[in-house]
Order: structure tokens, then sequence, then C-alpha cells
């Protein structure tokens, strides 16, 4: 009995250390795929920025740009994917967003595609941060009219862009609020977390009009994580779909009527096709 006990304390330190010395690989799987090294998938109209930090990483983004029916300046979207996702997935998704008249960032994370360095939560919320502010100082982006949108581990980012950076609207679908409360599958504590993501505390009491969009179903990133942000942002409005993590949204037509809902209540932020 003693020896079969300590094995398992054993066991536990060991797999322990493992989570720790991974947990970078768990959090960003994306970056351990590195697919698609070529930009064969960047829109021939969207203009490549890069972001060279003090560290001499390169931090990669797209910015699709408003039809030229829109008038200048255009607000601006800034949509950040997913942990096993890449900008290189996504223009065709944010299509919508140009034909309502917004310009779009799509940020890389670092390690990510043609993005170097290593990921991680600070890292990558400085990163976009900067692209934010490089991209808003054009003449053609109106700086006023900035909206934040985040799927998954996205959304955690772009609450904690939004703790920093107040954006004048926020979307968060299949968003992680805490990501600490997310160890006890893994039957770990949540001290050995070295990106916690505390994205609904970072939020807590501001009044920034926010729609989260979340599957009654996900078991990836339970649907109390949306509660969490639901009660810590006072202009939120939650709203539930039966699908799991990867499977929403089940209707894009009420999806998006549900993003035009919000933008509509937002003064000057444009909504519909």
């Amino acid at each position: 009995m003693v020896h079969a006990l300590r094995f398992l304390v054993l066991l536990y330190v060991v797999w322990l250390f493992a989570l720790w010395t991974l947990q970078e690989r768990m959090l960003f799987p994306g970056s351990v795929a590195r697919r698609v090294p070529a930009r064969d998938r960047c829109p021939p109209d969207a203009e490549v920025i890069v972001l060279t930090t003090e560290q001499n990483t390169r931090t990669e983004a797209w910015l699709l740009p408003a039809p030229s029916r829109t008038p200048r300046p255009a607000p601006l979207l800034v949509f950040l994917h997913g942990n096993a996702e890449l900008i290189d997935d996504w223009p065709w998704r944010v299509r919508p967003w140009l034909d309502r008249g917004y310009h779009v960032l799509l940020p890389e994370y670092r390690g990510f595609g043609r993005s170097t360095g290593t990921p991680g939560q600070d890292a990558i919320v400085g990163d976009t941060l900067a692209l934010m502010r490089q991209v808003r100082a054009r003449p053609d982006v109106d700086p006023g009219r900035l909206v934040i949108h985040g799927r998954s581990i996205g959304g955690s980012i772009a609450a904690l862009v939004a703790a920093r950076q107040t954006p004048t609207a926020m979307i968060l679908e299949s968003a992680p609020a805490d990501v600490t409360q997310l160890t006890g599958r893994y039957l770990a504590p949540a001290f050995l977390l070295r990106h916690p993501f505390r994205a609904a505390e970072a939020l807590r009491g501001q009044p920034i009009p926010t729609l989260i969009m979340h599957g009654t179903r996900d078991l990836t990133v339970p649907f109390r994580q949306a509660e969490l942000f639901d009660q810590a942002l006072p202009d939120a409005t939650l709203v539930p779909y039966d699908c799991r993590h990867n499977d929403l949204p089940p209707d894009y037509d009420h999806y998006w009527r549900q993003i035009d809902a919000l933008l509509s209540r937002v003064p000057n932020l444009p909504a519909g096709p």
C-alpha cells in the first residue's frame, strides 16, 4: 500500500512537471503546427504589416481595407483567432465586416505562421496593442470607432486588450473568461499557469457594449465561462447557442443579426451589409 501510494505521488509530480513544461504547447498548439508558410491565402487587396519588437521578434498582421465605396475614415474591426488557427484561415469569414464598411485587422500571434518568437499572454496582448496603434494612426482609419472580435482564446486576448485600450464595442465568441478555472480537468493547481488569462476580472465593471456568444454544449470552454463574462460586464448581452466549441455558429443568419443588433445600438457604428 505504501509503495503504491509513493508511486501515485511520484506519477502526479511527473504529471505536474509535464504540465508546467508543456503548457505553451497546450495553450498555443497553432505555434507548434506552424503551417502555411507562404502567403498564398492572403487576399490580393490586403496589406501585410510587420511588427518588429525589441526582442527581435517579427509579428505579422494583415489589414483588409473597407470597400472603396465606404466613406473614409472608416471604422476598424480587430479579429483575434483561436489557439489552433492562423490568420490565413479567416479572410473569408471576416468578409461580412468588410461588407459593413469596416477595415479589418488580423493580427497573428508570436510563433504562429510566419511570426517568430514564443507565444504568451503578455507578448500577444502587447503585440496586438502595438499593431492597433500603428493602424489607428492611418488617415483612412477612424481611431474613435474600434470594434474588437475574439474567438476562443482570441476572445480572452480581445478582453485583455480591451482592458488596456477601450473599444467602442466588443464581441466574445466561445471565449475563456478565466483559464485558471479550467485547470481542474487536468488535476492541476491554478498557480502552475504562466498564462492565466483572467480576462473577465481584467474587464470587471467596464461599460463596454459587448456581445457574448457561446455554445451550451461546449466541452472545450464550458458555458460557465460565458456567464463569468456576462457577470463582469454591465453592458453585455449573452446569446447561448445549442452547439459545441467549433461548430458555433450553427446559424450564420442569426449570428450576424445578433452582431448587427449590437452595432446598431452603439452610435456611429455601421450595421448591416
